[in-house]
């Protein structure tokens, strides 16, 4: 999912038009207007952040009847006290805010037999999963880009052949597992090469250096590119979920993403030539007999010269390193309270695995794929199942979660709207007691909140509008020498269904609009946002609630298919709607 820059000019007075300009094509500059004199501006965006734990005993069994004496709270390492404190039990006849499960298959790392293979035994927990009548279940997939298979429902056949429509395809996984063998074998062979208890001369000993490091050169590259595709598109992904209220699950099915690449192969080549390594002494003969120089056993010509080769390696290195893209990721999951879980399909059978022995070995010696999926998992209070056992009982477990918990309410009003804030909870008075949370949130104000919320309506095409916003298309106009149109809209919305403030005499709405469009390409605009400066006289109040609030949006946008999304937010009542809409302009 790609976004463009936009450019935006408009006024905006009650019952008249707007015009907002969407530019086709990047520019530097954002304008917006000044908000009309009087209109009543959000001093505080979100003032309680809620941390959602779950606590299990020794048997993973869910503790309930805790009090808030139970929980010490730490905020960036000092201690928090708790605004506010509730319980959610499973049994709870009042507990109706929806659980949102997400079964994402990152086929961009899965092998097909490996994806079949998982869907296989997640899909036996559905059935139990869906008798909580709160669950809607997704499938998504991520190719080249993430996708919705089968959008948010309850119907067990809808879901049941989202996964069936999956099985048997190909995936990006099975086009790349070539290349990647290849190149992670010729890493390996010139490592295992260079480890046998053949003496190499001073010459041979350093061509192999040259030709190892070059190699592990390029397939850092390979993989860090790999890796960075796959964790934008889960980046984007956890981002459309932003709109949603109430828990939300997202459970990430992948053979794994390498979060350092060579990470494991590193530390046998650091041994290798540095003589760490009890068979590397061996490998350097000197041209007059004998070893290289050094203590016998060291590496002799290795101990300086390749020393600082390897030096510079890691270093090179460390710009492959996933672990800041994992932590961004983590920490916008746990700002719209997402929970991630890990599932690693278990190996296949015995002939399958007997064939790709040799490469899935080297895979596992060059870097730990494992590692980037329970730093995802645990950072968000989830857990990783990544050790090669069955899958059943992932999503009833994760669910599980979802229904018996603690939340705890923290201020962020001393917070600014970007800052990053770690979270530790410590159950205090259990014995044996574990606690699952969010580990950090990063703070969201009212304008990045209902930006995204249209960014991700418009990526899954959903609509949630109380406001009972609608969106009716006047005019589709040709842009005189260009590939452009400009596409005339109105909005409108009762003005009942927003807030109104009296200050003196006047009613006053603290409602803000934003507007987002995608093309086939998922390609965005950026969100543009319009402050809608309502404002009533008392003596006309009773007749602007029978009518509507309307307001024109002239939008130039390229030809094609695209989704309008427009999203609402009412200060006052704290409450927003989102409206998506399909559009195709020329021919």
């Amino acid at each position: 999912m790609r976004c463009r820059t936009c450019l935006a000019s408009f006024s905006l007075t009650f019952c008249s038009m707007v015009s907002l300009l969407v530019a086709a094509t990047p520019v530097t500059a954002q304008l917006q207007a000044e908000p009309a004199a009087g209109v009543i501006q959000e001093t505080v965006d979100v003032e309680v952040v809620n941390i959602d734990v779950h606590v299990t005993n020794r048997q993973g069994e869910p503790v309930t009847g805790l009090e808030l004496s139970n929980f010490q709270v730490f905020e960036n390492g000092e201690r928090v006290q708790p605004v506010n404190f509730y319980e959610v039990v499973r049994e709870d006849p009042d507990a109706t805010a929806p659980i949102w499960l997400v079964l994402y298959l990152d086929q961009h790392n899965l092998l097909s037999a490996n994806r079949d293979r998982a869907l296989a035994e997640l899909e036996v927990d559905l059935p139990t999963v869906l008798e909580d009548r709160r669950v809607r279940i997704m499938v998504a997939a991520h190719d080249q880009e993430p996708r919705v298979v089968q959008n948010f429902t309850r119907n067990w056949g809808a879901i049941r052949g989202a996964l069936n429509g999956l099985k048997g395809q190909e995936t990006v996984g099975d086009q790349r597992d070539g290349l990647r063998q290849s190149a992670q074998l010729s890493v390996t062979d010139i490592f295992h090469r260079m480890r046998s208890r053949d003496r190499l001369d001073r010459q041979n000993a350093g061509l192999a250096i040259d030709a190892l490091l070059g190699e592990m050169r390029t397939y850092a590259r390979e993989v860090y590119n790999d890796s960075e595709a796959s964790f934008e598109a889960l980046g984007n992904f956890v981002r459309t979920l932003a709109w949603l209220e109430g828990r939300k699950a997202l459970v990430f099915v992948s053979d794994g993403i390498a979060e350092r690449p060579l990470g494991t192969l590193m530390e046998h080549v650091q041994d290798l030539l540095t003589g760490g390594a009890s068979d590397a002494g061996a490998l350097v003969e000197r041209a007059g007999g004998g070893q290289a120089g050094g203590a016998p056993g060291t590496g002799g010509v290795f101990d300086r010269d390749a020393s600082m080769e390897v030096g510079r390696l890691q270093q090179e290195v460390e710009q492959f390193r996933a672990t800041a893209t994992i932590q961004a990721i983590v920490a916008e999951a746990n700002t719209y309270g997402v929970t991630l879980f890990a599932a690693k399909p278990p190996p296949g059978d015995a002939a399958t695995s007997a064939r790709r022995s040799r490469g899935r070995g080297a895979l596992m010696e060059v870097s730990d794929r494992r590692e980037a999926l329970h730093s995802l998992a645990e950072g968000t209070g989830g857990f990783g199942r990544t050790g090669g056992g069955r899958l059943t009982g992932v999503l009833a477990q994760a669910v599980g979660g979802m229904q018996s918990y603690y939340s705890l309410g923290l201020s962020s009003a001393n917070k600014v709207e970007g800052e990053f804030t770690s979270i530790e909870v410590r159950v205090r008075g259990v014995r044996g007691a574990s606690a699952d949370y969010r580990r950090s949130y990063v703070k969201k104000g009212v304008r990045s909140r209902i930006s995204e919320r249209a960014l991700a309506a418009a990526y899954v095409g959903e609509s949630d509008n109380p406001h009972r916003m609608e969106v009716n298309v006047d005019a589709i106009m040709p842009v005189e020498g260009e590939d452009l149109f400009d596409v005339q809209m109105w909005i409108e919305f009762p003005i009942s269904s927003v807030e109104l403030v009296e200050i003196e005499g006047v009613h006053r709405s603290a409602t803000r609009l934003v507007v987002v469009a995608m093309d086939d390409d998922d390609e965005l605009t950026a969100a543009q946002h319009l402050e809608v400066p309502l404002e009533v006289p008392a003596e006309a109040l009773a007749a602007a609630l029978e009518s509507h609030y309307r307001a024109g949006l002239r939008i130039r946008l390229p030809g094609g298919r695209h989704r309008i999304a427009l999203g609402l937010w009412d200060q006052a009542a704290r409450s927003g709607s989102v409206l998506t809409d399909a559009l195709t302009v020329g021919g």
